[in-house]
């Protein structure tokens, strides 16, 4: 009984006092995103979409430290698209992988940062699917999400930088 209390008691404390994880991405980008790139995404290989568009790979750096907070709390990050101006979600892409592990899968991205000590920056990829004039204002990457017990990830925004035509 002693243990249940004590995790309660840390439960709350956490979930009222709360704690923050900024995921301070950089160089965010959007291309056109290959065969072998959708393929390669579980979500992406298998939806169907209803409209005209394409697939884009949005792709941005994360420092090391971010990567090792999103896996020390076991933060779930979503990938979403912004008008940079307004704030309003145009677009929400697939899971992030980073590094070509999927983020959900907190061992495995533990073992990359233990495989490479030295890295200090991080790509971070996900996809999303581009209908006509997505992209036509500026746009801008955003993370949200949380864990289960009570963390957040602050919602900064990024702007995105088009290489290549989208449509």
């Amino acid at each position: 009984m002693k243990p249940f209390l004590l995790f309660f008691a840390v439960w709350c404390a956490t979930l009222f006092a709360g704690c923050s994880v900024e995921i301070d991405a950089t160089q965010a980008v959007a291309s056109v995103a290959s065969a072998k790139e959708v393929e390669g995404d579980p979500h992406a290989s298998s939806a169907r979409p209803d409209r005209a568009g394409v697939w884009v790979a949005v792709k941005a750096l994360i420092r090391r430290e971010a990567v090792e907070q999103i896996v020390y709390w076991q933060v779930y990050p979503h990938v979403y698209i912004v008008d940079c101006s307004s704030g309003l979600v145009t677009n929400v892409g697939t899971d992030p992988d980073l590094e070509g592990f999927q983020f959900d899968n907190f061992n495995a991205v533990r073992g990359a940062l233990n495989k490479h000590p030295t890295t200090q920056v991080f790509e971070l990829r996900s996809l999303i699917f581009a209908r006509p004039n997505d992209f036509q204002m500026p746009q801008c990457l955003q993370f949200r999400g949380g864990s289960y017990t009570g963390q957040k990830i602050v919602e900064t925004r990024t702007p995105i930088r088009v290489v290549g035509r989208l449509l």
